[in-house]
């Protein structure tokens, strides 16, 4: 009988997900239909929800992988669901609310002139016009972002024009695969704490967290900057908490193309991220024994020069690229104060005064305490404007009381980290991402770009104490 009952489980865990995309791929079709554009809205609905598909089959695979983990799929299911949602209601939000004025409609536009300009069809002599340059979008943040826009455009298929009230299907299919790539995401940064600190106690808070705050799940997934930032942060996460284990060249690559993609998109977060990932790397443990322990201070001298040193060349780059004059402290709260006004004069419901009064390093340094708080907790709710502001306000009271239950497992990871370079890690990418986002004064903005800084938070308010073993 447990044998018959284990093969029923195995057999409904590969059906699952089929039936979801199954029951996906027959809702496009219906969608495509009544909107007058069936054969788009069928291949939206085709290659969309089967890399959602595969992706659930991936994760749940691994779920189920390890007896402790298995308590965890419901937790992931109900992440997901919450992704798939949060695809709907910002294809909602942007066409019936905004009109189709919204960011992922005009990066959708940019990357169709990307696919004209860029891929001529079999032309020899136009590989020079793949040169950024010749397709200036203001950063190379903004390039990249239409580079993987159009990406996605071209293997889930061209999105036509809403019309009749009805949303095009492949909007909703370019979302599914935004909403298995923040569910990938999410189960990389629940991995790399279970690296990192196997056996703790606040695994579980990590996943419910993790999967389930409707922050995370609902901006984790947006198309555009926001799903890439947040997937290579993931990616970082994971591979620094094998590396911290043990180096492999396969762990080491990763991580590397993951900060190039942060260092790209959004300089600052990346800049942050790769301090951690220095000191983290600086403060891992080296084991030399017997007649090798001599090589232990000098590989520990190598490591701390070449560690810094390639912070310094790859950290300046990325930040006169994002338009520091310098690398320079004046520099830096220069181009930090210059950001903060040019957020503070953005016209909407989420405008908020200008808090900086001068450029010059100290007026900046005061500010960051307001405007780190104002990062990761408003709007409060009487600050609200709109529906999403509103629910953003109570989700914000709601993390308040969250993090003051959870302010003695905050107190034991800070404890923590003189033993775990993991740790160490996570708290300077915490401190630094929410420093470099909190300049972006703006209310909407700050509800969206906390996505970002929240997981690092989110494992920091886990509690990394081990697990009692009763014999």
């Amino acid at each position: 009988m447990a044998v018959g009952a284990h093969a029923v489980d195995r057999l409904r865990s590969r059906l699952e997900p089929l039936a979801a995309g199954l029951g996906l791929i027959a809702l496009g079709g219906v969608v495509g239909v009544l909107s007058g554009r069936s054969e788009e809205g069928v291949r939206g609905f085709i290659v969309g929800p089967a890399i959602l598909v595969l992706v659930l089959t991936l994760v749940f695979r691994a779920v189920r992988s390890h007896p402790e983990r298995r308590r965890l799929l419901p937790i992931v299911r109900f992440g997901v669901a919450l992704r798939i949602f949060s695809a709907v209601v910002h294809l909602l939000v942007g066409f019936v609310v905004y009109r189709g004025a919204v960011d992922f409609v005009g990066y959708q536009d940019l990357a169709g002139t990307w696919i004209d300009q860029f891929l001529p069809k079999l032309d020899p002599y136009a590989s020079g016009k793949l040169r950024y340059d010749h397709f200036d979008q203001g950063s190379w943040a903004n390039y990249v972002t239409v580079v993987f826009v159009a990406a996605l455009r071209i293997l889930v298929g061209p999105v036509g024009q809403p019309h009749t009230g009805l949303v095009s299907a492949q909007f909703l299919g370019l979302f599914m695969v935004t909403a298995a790539a923040g569910t990938v995401a999410a189960w990389l940064f629940y991995r790399a704490y279970e690296i990192a600190c196997p056996g703790a106690k606040g695994r579980r808070f990590v996943a419910l967290t993790i999967f389930l705050l409707p922050t995370v799940g609902f901006w984790s997934i947006l198309l555009g900057k926001d799903v890439l930032v947040f997937f290579w942060l993931s990616v970082a996460s994971y591979s620094v908490a094998r590396i911290l284990v043990a180096v492999a060249v396969r762990d080491v690559v990763t991580l590397g193309v993951a900060l190039g993609f942060l260092l790209l998109v959004r300089a600052p977060v990346g800049v942050g991220v790769l301090l951690a990932v220095t000191m983290a790397i600086i403060l891992r443990p080296l084991h030399w024994h017997d007649d090798d322990a001599w090589l232990k201070p000098v590989q520990r001298v190598v490591v701390v020069i070449g560690s810094v040193y390639g912070f310094y060349v790859m950290g300046t780059e990325a930040l006169l690229r994002f338009g520091v004059a310098e690398f320079t402290l004046e520099a830096l709260a220069d181009r930090a104060a210059l950001q903060h006004q040019g957020f503070a004069a953005t016209e909407g419901g989420g405008q908020l005064e200008s808090a900086i009064a001068s450029s010059d390093p100290a007026s900046v340094a005061r500010y960051l305490p307001f405007g780190m708080v104002t990062l990761l907790f408003r709007p409060f709710p009487w600050e609200a404007h709109n529906a999403l502001a509103v629910a953003a306000g109570i989700e914000s009271m709601f993390f308040i009381t969250l993090l003051a239950v959870r302010l003695p497992a905050l107190g034991r990871s800070v404890r923590a980290m003189f033993r775990s370079p993991f740790l160490v890690y996570v708290g300077v990418a915490f401190l630094m991402t929410t420093v470099a986002l909190s300049f972006q004064w703006n209310l909407g903005a700050a509800a969206r770009l906390r996505a970002m800084a929240l997981p690092f938070l989110l494992l920091l308010m886990a509690d990394p104490t081990p697990e009692s073993r009763e014999t």
